[in-house]
């Protein structure tokens, strides 16, 4: 003689009380197919199991993740950026100054004697 746990489930159309095996039931849950009650009245597990519910939350973090990593990616792209930027307005500016001193200053014109 087998011994197969069983689980009571009832009929969500006429309430009738059926048994299936355990192992039938955590197919049942997780695949989400129909099974039949006794009457021939055809169900399915609706809700998620633990194991779609972590997956999606897992998903969710993930997009989450990948959101966060393309901000943090743009505003690093934008600081790079903008220090080019500015050491090239830098280099303009000591340019310019030196400009100005060779035209302003006097060359040192030492005189021979």
């Amino acid at each position: 003689m087998m011994n197969w746990p069983l689980v009571a489930v009832e009929c969500c159309n006429c309430h009738t009380l059926f048994a299936m095996t355990q192992e039938m039931h955590n197919r049942r849950h997780r695949d989400h197919k129909l099974f039949y009650c006794p009457q021939g009245h055809s169900q399915h597990f609706t809700g998620k199991t633990d194991d779609e519910r972590s997956i999606a939350r897992l998903q969710k973090e993930l997009a989450t993740a990948n959101s966060n990593h393309s901000y943090w990616k743009r505003k690093a792209e934008s600081a790079i950026s903008c220090g080019e930027t500015k050491k090239r307005k830098l280099a303009n500016a000591r340019g310019q100054i030196t400009k100005l001193r060779k035209k302003y200053e006097p060359e040192d014109v030492s005189e021979e004697q």
